[in-house]
């Protein structure tokens, strides 16, 4: 009877861990909605962030269209996940809070933690879900003090599950996620910093800089 009670508990381990793998995942995340006026949404979106530990780089005007702001910000739990794992995790340094104006209501969204992590981490992703799971609960909460009716995902129409994620591509004959385009090289990560930011800093037409962050003891650093 013992053998037949581990036998079941197992088979019900496997089917748990089974359906987390398929659980369907959408790219966005609603955190809040309120009737509050632009400003004075991205104001308080700023400070309930600060006030659960997070860290704002930057905000901008998507499209020059007043009725949307994005918010990016990082925390210790992000930066330590892409410490952890290094590479190109390095572009999950920074996420993304959303504000739109619809209909008179400011939807508060934000990038789903757990799908862009598995996109980004893919088979390493295991390493640093504790640290996601927590980063997870804290914006969570953080942007539920914004408003309410918080909490249903969006973005696709039917998700990916989380294997898919690991192996995206938008299509087929189109390069995955690690298949980067190299733009230059430099002989050290100092000159092309460097280089970058003297180019940024005289202007480029069309482009501005909304943030960076870096990882001096990683050799990395992120633009937006």
């Amino acid at each position: 009877m013992r053998h037949l009670r581990f036998y079941l508990f197992l088979l019900a381990s496997i089917g748990f861990a089974s359906l987390l793998m398929s659980q369907n995942l959408k790219p966005y995340t609603i955190g809040a909605v309120t009737t509050a006026s632009m400003n004075e949404a991205v104001a308080m979106v700023k400070s309930k962030l600060s006030n659960h530990g997070f860290e704002v780089l930057g905000s901008y005007t998507p499209m020059e269209d007043n009725g949307r702001r994005v918010i990016v910000y990082t925390s210790d739990d992000i930066l330590s996940a892409v410490k952890k794992v290094g590479g190109l995790t390095g572009l999950a340094s920074a996420w993304r809070v959303a504000i739109t104006d619809e209909g008179g209501k400011k939807i508060i969204s934000y990038t789903t933690p757990q799908y862009w992590a598995n996109a980004y981490f893919r088979d390493d992703f295991p390493k640093v879900q504790g640290l996601y799971n927590t980063y997870a609960g804290k914006i969570s909460a953080a942007l539920s003090e914004c408003g309410s009716g918080g909490g249903k995902q969006f973005g696709s129409e039917e998700g990916h599950d989380i294997e898919k994620l690991r192996n995206y591509k938008y299509m087929f004959g189109m390069p995955k996620f690690d298949k980067t385009k190299k733009l230059n090289t430099f002989s050290s990560y100092q000159e092309a910093v460097a280089t970058i930011d003297k180019n940024l800093a005289r202007g480029v037409p069309n482009l501005k800089k909304v943030y960076s962050i870096a990882l001096e003891d990683q050799q990395l650093k992120l633009y937006g």
